[in-house]
């Protein structure tokens, strides 16, 4: 069976740096975006963006690989949701930074724009429904 690798945590939670020690195809929204239109998001935008992932991780198990990776924060269940399909399992690959700690990692680079977004995306976070049976869970420090 067809596995789809999602990651899940926070932005500057490791999630990128996890997705490519896994030997796999990646697919990222934010890669999408900056190809797409050189910004890292445009309201407007985020259909497309969306819907290119969907036909991106399609295509890559179409040319033959059994394992993809969807590199994105996946932090509510209508997201992890939204990539559920007959045609692969999901197994989320959770990255268990804390809020605190993904703030100091933007500080660090000093990326100040992103700070909002993690602060939003911390307090929409929503646990994992660990007994799903469509799902498997790794977790990655």
């Amino acid at each position: 069976m067809k596995k789809l690798w999602m990651t899940v945590g926070l932005p500057r939670s490791g999630k990128t740096t996890s997705a490519r020690g896994m030997n796999m195809p990646i697919v990222n929204p934010d890669s999408i975006r900056l190809a797409l239109h050189g910004q890292r998001f445009i309201e407007e935008s985020e259909p497309m963006v969306w819907a290119m992932a969907k036909y991106m991780v399609a295509a890559l198990f179409e040319a033959g690989h059994d394992d993809v990776v969807l590199d994105t924060t996946n932090t509510t269940v209508k997201r992890r949701d939204e990539w559920i399909d007959k045609r692969w399992v999901r197994k989320m690959v959770v990255m268990p930074a804390t809020k605190e700690t993904c703030i100091e990692r933007a500080n660090a680079l000093d990326d100040a724009y992103i700070l909002p977004i993690i602060e939003k995306m911390a307090a929409q976070f929503e646990p994992y429904d660990w007994a799903n049976e469509d799902m498997e869970w790794e977790r990655h420090i």
